[in-house]
């Protein structure tokens, strides 16, 4: 075979192994984890559905490793009246497993950041309002801001960003791999209220 003809076949297979494994939401996902996260009773009853962009593979890896946190999460989610919720930080199982209401007004982009943690997974739903949230990998991200230890949080640049829309239909799940800018505005600045679980992977 012709030398050149090799070297763009190669060019090729390292281009499609390079997608495949950029999309982490689809790399080598068992049928069991899919099963799983398709039958849907880990969510506890939850109407509001999950994000494409959640990690099926780690979210049932670490919600294998400490089911009792994310079901009491997914649990809360579900049956408590989230309007009524006050802003603050609130203690379901200590520092393991908690929340945090928060109101604001949804941001121009420039006004907002990639982060990542460290320590704890998010769970993020909207209460009311509407806003963007850009979702991407870590890799090739640009520290602006290294990593917090006491905050859990490091802030980043990244070129790619998957503008995802947040509501109250849609639910995100966050893992340490996982970059996130939440806050944009969708359409217009406008006020939301959002609750956080944030979930201790140590």
């Amino acid at each position: 075979m012709n030398p050149g003809n090799i070297l763009l076949i190669l060019t090729i297979l390292l281009l499609m192994a390079c997608t495949n494994t950029s999309d982490n939401n689809a790399t080598n996902i068992s049928n069991q984890e899919m099963e799983w996260f398709e039958k849907g009773s880990w969510r506890e009853d939850l109407s509001m559905q999950p994000d494409e962009t959640v990690n099926i593979k780690e979210l049932y890896k670490q919600f294998h490793l400490k089911p009792d946190l994310w079901r009491k999460a997914f649990t809360f989610l579900s049956e408590i009246d989230l309007e009524s919720l006050e802003v603050g930080k609130y203690e379901l199982m200590g520092d393991t497993l908690f929340y945090i209401i928060d109101e604001y007004t949804s941001r121009d982009e420039s006004e907002t950041r990639f982060e990542a943690h460290r320590k704890y997974a998010d769970i993020q739903y909207l209460i009311s309002g509407e806003e963007k949230i850009g979702v991407s990998s870590l890799g090739g991200a640009k520290v602006l801001e290294p990593y917090d230890e006491l905050k859990d949080i490091a802030f980043y640049e990244l070129g790619k960003n998957n503008y995802r829309l947040a509501d109250q239909n849609v639910f995100f799940v966050f893992f340490p791999q996982d970059a996130h800018r939440p806050c944009l505005k969708a359409e217009n600045n406008s006020t939301v209220k959002k609750i956080v679980f944030k979930i201790n992977l140590d």
